[in-house]
């Protein structure tokens, strides 16, 4: 009768051991899992902020045809980004249309000119 008993004892154990290994390698699978989305996620908001980061330096950087943009943008009132868009141009197109019916929209060949009328007619050198 002992040796049933024992034997009972060793089955037992195998099988306890095996659901227990069985649990182990489900929450290692797990864990490896959730580390690997945590990393994902985390490369993400990097590329996101790196990709900001740079938009920032990139726009903190302005150009010397930037620059003067955002001085007649200054003078016209409108929104002040450095890049003469349609609402610039038509903010000097009721500014000065004389000058714009013969100089056009603001560009790099003419900003000069613009800036300096802006600022006033003893700026203006012709």
């Amino acid at each position: 009768m002992a040796k049933k008993d024992c034997t009972s004892y060793i089955i037992g154990a195998l099988v306890f051991a095996a659901a227990g290994g069985g649990y182990y390698y489900y929450r290692r699978a797990k864990v490896k899992k959730e580390a690997a989305e945590a990393e994902a996620e985390r490369k993400k908001n990097e590329a996101e902020q790196s990709v900001q980061q740079k938009n920032i330096k990139t726009s903190l950087v302005l150009t010397p045809y930037q620059r003067k943009v955002t001085q007649v943008q200054t003078f016209l009132g409108v929104a002040v980004d450095g890049i003469p868009g349609p609402q610039t141009n038509q903010a000097l197109q009721k500014r000065a249309p004389v000058a714009y019916k013969t100089y056009g929209a603001v560009s790099p060949t003419n900003i000069d000119f613009y800036n300096a009328l802006l600022r006033g007619p003893k700026n203006l050198i012709m």
